[in-house]
């Protein structure tokens, strides 16, 4: 019986449970979002209410990347829509585990919320599309 105990202890005094949480970027507030209007909200009104993109596309450089490869005269590339555009993405993540002895169990949940804002020639809105995933929490 004592050796029993020994070894109940033993496992229970090796065995260890973990819990975490992760966060990056900063968080989409769909308050915001809903005060984007195509044709009206600026690149500046975008500025303001989500800070700086995670990532962004200059029309310039597409341009110029694509003289580079000798592909200007394939209009649609270079007249592309989408060539003008911010990304924000803000992802939380969950993980738990245990583990005892010899066996070890770990889990991780990840979620993803993402703006994209496209921009005309006039720097006004001109598409933007919007996915929260995060809520799944």
């Amino acid at each position: 019986m004592k050796k029993v105990f020994i070894a109940a202890l033993l496992a229970f005094s090796l065995s260890a449970c973990i819990k975490g949480y992760f966060m990056e970027g900063s968080k989409i507030y769909e308050d915001n979002v809903s005060r984007i209007k195509i044709g009206q909200t600026t690149r500046d009104d975008i500025l303001k209410w989500f800070g700086p993109p995670v990532e962004f596309q200059d029309p310039k450089t597409l341009k110029m990347i694509l003289r580079t490869l000798d592909l200007t005269a394939e209009t649609p590339a270079v007249d592309h829509p989408f060539e003008d555009a911010f990304v924000y993405e803000y992802t939380y993540a969950k993980t738990s585990g245990f583990s005892i002895i010899i066996y070890t169990y770990i889990k991780t949940d990840s979620k993803k919320d993402l703006l994209m804002v496209f921009f005309g020639d006039d720097d006004k809105v001109q598409y933007f599309a919007f996915r929260k995933g995060t809520e799944e929490f």
